[in-house]
């Protein structure tokens, strides 16, 4: 009988202790984020909109963080589209709007590149608006267009021999995985962040059941970072010795992109340290009385489905709001995007445009 009672002891406990677990397991906001950035294909809606009404004429106060985003009035920033990646290519198709002062307009894009060498074609599209002001030739142009290839022969036909082999080097270099380090700055920066959560969750992360669903894929996050917040992570960055290495190593390789199609000089970054980069950072921050962020972050399934983004910024020229609203459907199910017709007649090819002198 005792024996019994131990085993049926021994098994609640088992049980309860399976429950409880089962209970406090929640999905992780890093483990959420890390699989977005691996998304292979989606359909996204993202609105960027900013309020800078509460701005005064701040033409005295150019180091403004806020001044730098508007000297006053509400401009609305919207992405709307599809991503398809593949192991070869990415494309891309979004329809861009933009709305300030009461006017607006809307721009489609296409894009369809390499993700190993310059290898692209683009569709830009072309509103009423800028058909306009461009002039009667225009009138029934829908698309411009733009091509790796074009641009290559371009690049060759108005460089000398030298340039033209900097040209090609440095796009050479954008592609390779061993050199071009813009992919790992990412991902080191996406570590800095998660880091930071980590260490940091108990201040500033909260975390809210997602209706009925299971709490192991599915949550709400929300996250309210300071001022102070932003420069502890930025400290953390550029004061990583790996990271800060793959970061002077991305920016030397955009910066010879540049250069290799520009005559002008460009500042060096070979010679940058840490602790100037984040002194620098700091002033560039500090320019704000107050930046308050706070950030609402959905996960289903285990993706980041919702984000919504609320940064408040005050200085001396008043305030201004930047809301952020994104939304990814359909992951991993979009198989198809199609391109504009390139051979219409109602696309333009800018770099024949470019050649015939019509844009100088």
């Amino acid at each position: 009988m005792k024996k019994s009672n131990s085993l049926l002891a021994l098994s609640l406990s088992i049980v309860l202790l399976v429950g409880l677990t089962g209970c406090s397991r929640q999905v992780k906001l890093e483990t959420g984020i890390t699989n977005s950035a691996s998304i292979k294909s989606c359909s996204y809606d993202t609105t960027i909109y900013v309020d800078a009404s509460g701005i005064k004429d701040s033409s005295s106060d150019t180091n403004s963080v806020a001044a730098g985003v508007l000297s006053s009035g509400k401009v609305s920033f919207g992405l709307s589209g599809k991503i398809l990646k593949t192991a070869d290519r990415s494309k891309i198709s979004s329809n861009i709007k933009l709305s300030s002062g009461g006017v607006s307009f809307e721009i489609p894009l296409y894009i369809d590149s390499s993700n190993t060498k310059l290898d692209f074609e683009m569709f830009l599209g072309l509103p009423d608006i800028f058909k306009t002001a461009l002039g009667p030739d225009f009138a029934n142009i829908t698309n411009l267009y733009l091509s790796s290839k074009d641009l290559e022969t371009y690049m060759k036909a108005n460089n000398s021999a030298d340039d033209y082999k900097k040209f090609q080097d440095s796009t050479t270099k954008l592609f390779d995985t061993k050199t071009n380090k813009n992919s790992q700055v990412s991902k080191d920066m996406l570590a800095t962040f998660n880091s930071y959560l980590v260490k940091h969750k108990k201040d500033i992360e909260t975390f809210q059941q997602l209706d009925k669903a299971s709490k192991t894929k599915n949550g709400i996050y929300t996250i309210k970072i300071s001022k102070d917040d932003i420069k502890a992570m930025a400290a953390d960055y550029f004061g990583n010795a790996e990271y800060f290495s793959n970061f002077k190593d991305s920016a030397k390789n955009g910066q010879d992109m540049v250069s290799a199609s520009r005559k002008d000089k460009t500042i060096k970054v070979a010679d940058l340290d840490a602790k100037t980069a984040i002194a620098d950072f700091n002033k560039s921050i500090d320019a704000a009385k107050t930046i308050d962020t706070v950030a609402t972050i959905t996960i289903e399934d285990n993706y980041v489905t919702k984000t919504n983004i609320v940064c408040k910024i005050s200085n001396t020229s008043g305030n201004a709001t930047i809301t952020v609203d994104s939304k990814l459907n359909d992951i991993n199910k979009v198989t198809s995007i199609d391109a504009p017709d390139k051979i219409s007649d109602k696309t333009l090819d800018i770099m024949k445009l470019i050649n015939q002198n019509i844009i100088k």
